[in-house]
């Protein structure tokens, strides 16, 4: 008769033991996958992305996007493809765009990080005709054109109505490439901005869609982008909570040169300016303070009392930046002391978070028209006028 062996039940108990690792380790291992994403956004400072629509090797807009989750604030700042900085693989100064390619945005992404001061968390990268595809799959992204667009596309010509519409993705590529020769740099950036602010809505509309494995291995096959699958689910729930409609839209500025035949924007105080508007801008988006509805009415005029360059377009940012509107930036004669904000519809308090802003306590009260200097008839509801006391963010005592 044979007899029968009895399992050690040492070696039962190492086997329960080792079976509960491994099914722990499965299970942190997917915890951790699936919540990368979702504790990226609940740190304390946005999460930062670059998008970017390209044709081929050519960008036709980029742009970093900021996005705090605690208070839904978003951000897009337009980074020129024909930013100039030194290109050390090149061994020159060109183009921020020659280190560009489709298929490895690394280079590209590095560059622009090494501009703002931004490190990006993540990419979204579209080509135009996966782009048109993308917005095909979340049912159109809706726009408003001012002007009708007429143009042609394949021998055939095309008319975008003006007014708001929602596009198809043959239509969306059609406004992304379209390009005017009379259209100026600012609506241009303007067109690309409200489109990446549509399109980022759009996913956020379908991010039950998204849920779905078929639909978001589409967006991912025409999506190159460094979010894993569960990922691409936790961005499209953020885009749900995020304000879409009251995105900061800012726009790298800077002087124009020509270099080796080439028309390139170099920053200003090489970059300094950028990254402070951004430092900024990131305080601005994790602020749980709002605007209220009648800050968010009011209408800011900037001028620039003195012989610095540029400071009134700068401020500007800086104001856009807190979500206000800044409807018209100019000069103002003479060369100012102090700065000075003037209220022309009496309301103190509106005018004096205005001032806070750049800590001035220069507030004066004229309701009743004056001319301030030529060629501003219709002032604003508030002027801002700079002084030599403004060192480009506060006004000194």
């Amino acid at each position: 008769m044979k007899s029968s062996k009895v399992a050690d039940p040492g070696f039962i108990l190492l086997g329960i033991m080792l079976a509960v690792l491994v099914g722990a380790g499965v299970f942190f291992y997917g915890k951790l996958r699936v919540d990368k994403f979702e504790n990226l956004i609940q740190k304390e400072d946005p999460a930062a992305f670059l998008l970017v629509i390209s044709d081929g090797e050519k960008i036709l807009y980029s742009d970093i996007f900021l996005y705090q989750d605690s208070t839904g604030k978003g951000a897009l700042v337009d980074i020129p493809p024909n930013t100039g900085s030194l290109i050390k693989e090149q061994g020159k100064i060109a183009a921020i765009e020659t280190l560009y390619t489709p298929e490895n945005p690394a280079a590209f992404m590095t560059k622009v990080e090494e501009i703002s001061g931004i490190h990006f968390d993540y990419y979204l990268v579209f080509g135009i005709s996966d782009l048109e595809n993308v917005v095909d799959l979340i049912g159109g992204v809706e726009t408003f054109i001012a002007n009708p667009v007429e143009t042609r596309e394949n021998g055939v010509s095309v008319l975008l109505p003006s007014g708001s519409f929602v596009m198809d993705g043959s239509k969306a590529g059609i406004f992304i490439r379209y390009g005017d020769s009379g259209e100026t740099d600012t609506e241009r950036i303007s067109r690309g901005q409200n489109f990446f602010q549509n399109l980022l809505h759009g996913i956020g509309l379908n991010d039950d869609m998204l849920r779905n494995e078929n639909a978001r291995k589409v967006f991912a096959e025409k999506v190159r982008t460094d979010l894993s699958s569960r990922g691409i689910v936790s961005f499209a729930a953020a885009m749900k909570r995020m304000d879409a409609e009251n995105m900061v839209l800012l726009r790298l500025r800077g002087t124009e040169r020509t270099v080796d035949d080439s028309e390139l924007i170099f920053p200003h105080s090489e970059g300094r300016l950028l990254r402070e508007t951004l430092n900024q801008t990131i305080n601005s988006l994790k602020s749980e303070n709002l605007l209220s509805e009648d800050d968010l009415r009011v209408a800011i005029e900037i001028r620039n009392g003195t012989e610095v360059n540029g400071l009134a377009g700068r401020t500007s940012q800086l104001y856009q930046s807190f979500g206000y509107d800044v409807s018209r930036v100019g000069n103002a004669e003479g060369d100012l002391e102090k700065t000075v904000i003037i209220d022309r519809i009496g309301d103190p308090q509106t005018a004096k978070r205005i001032a806070d802003v750049i800590q001035c306590k220069n507030i004066q009260i004229q309701t009743d028209y004056i001319e301030i200097d030529e060629g501003f008839e219709d002032p604003m509801d508030i002027i801002i006028i700079l002084g030599k006391d403004f060192d480009g963010r506060y006004c000194k005592e």
